[in-house]
């Protein structure tokens, strides 16, 4: 749908755990480049570790290209350390 450059916001599902909602650590959030063939190419944008567990991120618009094709994705981190994968992305193009 539209995506404004200014606005980027994305919102993750719920932190969730078999030992627990409260083994929650952090999360991170990345955003890679799409290229030909469909591959992310490069990286563009990272959170770095977030300590809060608030679902939306904001990407900021120096970040990010109109007219380019991009993939959001977050990850989280339990308090034993193990991140999960990287989710499933959400495609993207700023407008």
């Amino acid at each position: 749908s539209d995506f404004p450059v200014d606005d980027l916001v994305f919102q993750a599902s719920d932190f969730a755990d078999p030992q627990g909602v409260e083994t929650f650590s952090a999360m991170a959030w990345r955003v890679g480049e799409v290229g030909p063939g469909v591959q992310e190419i490069e990286e563009v944008w990272e959170s770095g570790v977030l300590m809060d567990p608030e679902s939306l991120v904001t990407i900021p618009a120096t970040a990010v290209e109109v007219g380019r094709r991009y993939r959001v994705r977050v990850r989280y981190r339990d308090t034993s350390g193990r991140w999960s994968h990287w989710s499933e992305p959400v495609e993207f193009e700023p407008n």
